[in-house]
């Protein structure tokens, strides 16, 4: 054979090479996409929808445009269900996927990423608990890692320009309850259901920051040991100032208190919980606090009893609850410091709360949060607070 001939073979044989290295750049992204889709949208109750797989390097992928919410609308499928259930949504920029061990992937069914980045995901949460309650129980962050069928770690998951909104319709009177996080930005480390991973980085924890109720600039800190059988976690956090009416969210449901003036200057908690409840402590500066009663109404041709944020409650503005700095005895050790001076006006409540072991741990933070804002502005003990 002359040397035309080989170099012939050889161009031919190198031009066939690009072809399905090009064909397979083109197609694998388009497998993954329907692989993806079809495991989600055939064996779960939620349609997924990808617009874009696409390859931003040897080990890395871009998933863009997705789209994840229940089949069924939101009213038909919490009427479907008949007892109370979350109906949620979720809208997702893209998703980077970067470090991928193809490697690991293929051979040992095990995923592997060095980081995924998650950019503006905008997720609605709904409840209607007017519907009947069905309990079932749902584990928590830690305890859903360690049970997972497959094993997949990924040490860094970033999430930027992130939007929650949780809303539910109250069970008394159907009334509209809204709870927004804006502006989310999150660092979540070691995240992992594989045992050997964890053997070395068994804590999980996550840093973020967000605005919440659309003005409390916030930030959070999370800790757990995934390996840890009794699922113990801290949760921490500290917000700016903001007006105190927005605490009504917290005051109300559990007291029948409207804050009708008042500002907040900020909030320090942290609290130590595990499977069974919460304990900790929550400080607040805050200043000028003004307070109604709301009036418990009977309706004698309803069943239910209802309460009227805007009739007939009592006009009086009550000191009997409100935490009087004038009234409390001051820390001896801030005696001496000037009455105008913020650190007088802290005051520190304990949070305590009962976990609802049907409800996933957002519920969880947000009601032992909720337990310490109304123990520290009301004399009023955590544990005889409504739930």
């Amino acid at each position: 054979m002359s040397g035309k001939t080989i170099l012939k073979v050889l161009l031919l044989f190198i031009a066939t090479i690009v072809v399905l290295v090009l064909g397979a750049f083109f197609y694998i992204p388009s497998y993954i996409n329907k692989k993806i889709t079809a495991a989600i949208n055939d064996n779960t109750e939620f349609s997924l929808n990808i617009g874009q797989v696409s390859f931003t390097g040897y080990h890395s992928l871009e998933l863009s445009a997705i789209t994840l919410q229940h089949k069924l609308n939101r009213d038909d499928y919490i009427k479907s269900k008949g007892f109370q259930t979350d109906w949620i949504s979720c809208k997702i920029n893209a998703v980077i996927i970067d470090g991928i061990n193809w490697k690991q992937l293929l051979s040992d069914k095990n995923i592997f990423s060095e980081k995924l980045r998650i950019h503006s995901p905008d997720i609605y949460i709904f409840r209607d608990k007017r519907v009947p309650s069905k309990y079932k129980y749902t584990a928590l962050p830690a305890a859903m890692l360690r049970e997972m069928k497959f094993p997949f770690s990924i040490p860094v998951t970033e999430i930027e320009h992130g939007k929650i909104i949780y809303e539910e319709l109250a069970k008394e009177n159907g009334e509209k309850i809204k709870v927004s996080f804006d502006h989310l930005f999150a660092t979540i480390h070691h995240m992992s259901s594989d045992p050997l991973y964890l053997l070395t980085q068994p804590i999980l924890s996550i840093e973020a920051k967000a605005s919440i109720l659309d003005s409390v600039k916030t930030v959070i800190r999370y800790s757990a040991n995934t390996l840890n059988p009794d699922n113990v976690f801290s949760f921490e956090g500290h917000t700016q100032s903001f007006s105190a009416k927005l605490l009504n969210k917290c005051i109300t449901p559990a007291t029948n208190v409207i804050i009708d003036d008042g500002f907040v200057n900020s909030i320090h908690f942290k609290f130590i919980a595990h499977e069974n409840e919460a304990n900790g402590t929550i400080n607040m500066d805050y200043k000028d606090l003004k307070l109604k009663v709301l009036k418990k109404i009977t309706n004698e041709d309803e069943a239910d009893t209802k309460f009227h944020k805007k009739h007939r409650f009592n006009s009086f503005i009550t000191n009997l609850f409100v935490r009087n700095e004038d009234k409390k005895d001051p820390n001896p050790a801030i005696k001496h410091i000037p009455r105008n001076t913020p650190m007088v006006n802290n005051h520190t409540g304990k949070i305590h709360f009962v976990r609802r072991k049907d409800r996933f741990i957002f519920n969880y933070w947000w009601n032992s949060f909720k337990s310490g804002i109304t123990a520290t502005v009301l004399e009023v003990p955590a544990e005889k607070l409504k739930k």
